[in-house]
């Protein structure tokens, strides 16, 4: 059994990132699905203002807004909660 404090990784949900605005007009879009441990990796995005989104199958939908604006590479978790 798995206590609620306790994290572990989905494999296979699903991981959106969408381009909210971006300069000159361009759209961007990006998806990945987790593997292994729930570990995923969306590269080549290039600089504004993204929202991204994680779902997956018997889990509520969570998301969040991110900027980028240096080539560093950033790390977006979510915590997934069971749906009821």
């Amino acid at each position: 059994m798995i206590e609620p404090e306790e994290k572990v990784g989905i494999d296979d949900a699903l991981v959106v990132i969408e381009g909210v605005t971006l300069p000159y007009g361009e759209t961007y879009e990006g998806t990945d699905k987790t593997y292994s441990g729930g570990y995923y990796n969306i590269s080549g995005i290039p600089f504004g203002i993204y929202k991204v989104t994680a779902s997956a199958a018997g889990y509520i939908e969570s998301f969040r807004n991110i900027i980028i604006d240096s080539d560093e590479v950033i790390t977006v978790d979510f915590e997934l909660e069971l749906w009821p």
